[in-house]
């Protein structure tokens, strides 16, 4: 030793020796180990894609897995920077650096880790009532994140379905909405300025107007073509009636929901009707259900029982609430009339917007 007392002069004697003693002891530790807080950081590394575990600083990882691999399969590792914990997404499994207080793990014990970086430590799985985990040596873990195979899936919106509003002319008699045609709200407001209120009383025995909460999807064979609704078949007493063959589109396409602009002047009204933004639907039988699907037989589904307002509601008995049927912004004031007749009598109700009326004549009929 360089410190030895027989190369040393006697003077130094045992003070010296005694020196030279401390020298050396704290050489031997700093090269036989370090600190345990420093063992503790080496620790802190990140887990590989194969379960093994990579230390700080190194691009090399360590021969043994950093956690066992929990009954779920695929293993999430987290490293408190604070602690040195690795806490696994399951919540089941977590890891502690060897020079952590820990005891034997029970080998059947879902809380035991296995062999970390080339030591073992375990500790129990030990939840405590708000998710945390209490340690072998009496420390609380916080509880783990929740992972997104763990959390509910976020649900989104189907873009091929849609829910709107659309109205019915009708008497007191009351049926669904099954074979028949409905509107718009300017749409029925057409049909009764051109239809209904032109004699007195109303023809047809018509007396309210009903609102329908319906939901559509169209039948896959008829999304392939580029739309969401059909041709807009005319229904009289309930049957279909046209334009053109009603079984041969329907065997094609399915039970689709269609629709017609008044913009278009197809298949009908076939000249302006001063109510630009009018739009026409036909709803076939076959097609309804609980929830549509858009299979051939489920492309729609409707709230029982309708909303309703009577003429009486709306006009306020006033017959000349129908004036100026040709003047674009008189009948404007008549929808906005019907609108608010509406939500004062259904507050509650949700503001629902028209779906875009895609019917495409060309690539229906081709």
């Amino acid at each position: 030793c360089f410190c030895s007392p027989a190369r040393r002069p006697r003077v130094l004697g045992a003070s010296m020796a005694l020196f030279c003693a401390l020298v050396v002891a704290t050489v031997v530790a700093g090269v036989l180990g370090e600190p345990p807080h420093q063992q503790s950081q080496s620790l802190r590394g990140f887990a590989a894609a194969d379960g093994s575990a990579t230390a700080a600083g190194s691009d090399a990882p360590a021969p043994a897995p950093l956690l066992a691999e929990p009954a779920d399969g695929a293993v999430t590792s987290h490293l408190d920077e604070t602690t040195g914990a690795a806490s696994v997404a399951s919540g089941r499994v977590f890891a502690m650096p060897v020079d952590a207080p820990a005891k034997p793990a029970d080998a059947d014990s879902p809380g035991a880790v296995a062999d970390v970086l080339g030591g073992t430590a375990a500790m129990e799985d030990n939840a405590t009532g708000n998710g945390s985990v209490q340690t072998a040596g009496n420390t609380t873990l916080p509880p783990p994140w929740t992972t997104a195979e763990a959390s509910e899936p976020m649900s989104l919106p189907d873009p091929d379905m849609f829910t709107f509003h659309v109205y019915r002319a009708q008497s007191w008699s009351t049926y669904p909405p099954k074979n028949v045609n409905a509107a718009n709200l300017p749409g029925v407001m057409w049909y009764l300025q051109n239809e209904v209120v032109i004699g007195n009383p109303p023809k047809f025995g018509i007396a309210r107007i009903l609102r329908y909460t319906v939901t559509t999807k169209a039948p896959w064979e008829l999304l392939k073509q580029g739309m969401h609704f059909g041709v807009r078949y005319a229904y009289d007493s309930q049957q279909c009636t046209g334009p053109g063959d009603c079984v041969s589109r329907y065997q094609r396409y399915g039970y689709f929901v269609g629709c017609n602009k008044f913009s278009s002047m197809y298949p009908f009204p076939t000249e302006p009707t001063n109510y630009a933004d009018g739009v026409w639907y036909s709803f076939d039988g076959r097609g309804a259900c609980v929830e549509p699907t858009g299979t051939a037989d489920c492309t729609y589904s409707y709230k029982w029982p309708p909303e309703e307002i009577t003429l009486d509601e709306l006009t306020g008995g006033n017959a000349s609430f129908w004036a100026d049927p040709f003047d674009d912004n008189a009948n404007a004031r008549k929808v906005a009339a019907a609108a608010r007749a509406f939500a004062a009598k259904y507050p509650a109700a949700p503001n629902l917007s028209d779906p875009v009326c895609d019917f495409d004549f060309w690539r229906f009929w081709h």
